[in-house]
């Protein structure tokens, strides 16, 4: 069970880097102009964030039951 600790312990780390990296995403987009926003650009960088917020929840999910696994 400590490979699984270890594994966890690594994934709550990418997962940390990931909702940071959101984060930044996240006021890169509300930096720029409402034009930019709103342009194929913005719309395309919208939806890559989004997506990357998918992984981060599903990542989160992947990691609690991994915890459950352990702890059970």
């Amino acid at each position: 069970m400590k490979s699984l600790q270890k594994i966890s312990e690594a994934l709550t780390r990418e997962l940390e880097q990931l909702q940071k990296r959101i984060e930044h995403r996240e006021s890169i987009f509300d930096n720029r102009s409402e034009t930019w926003q709103e342009d194929e650009r913005g719309e395309a960088f919208l939806d890559r964030t989004e997506e990357l917020q998918q992984c981060s929840e599903d990542l989160e999910n992947a990691i609690d039951q991994l915890n459950d696994l352990i702890e059970g």
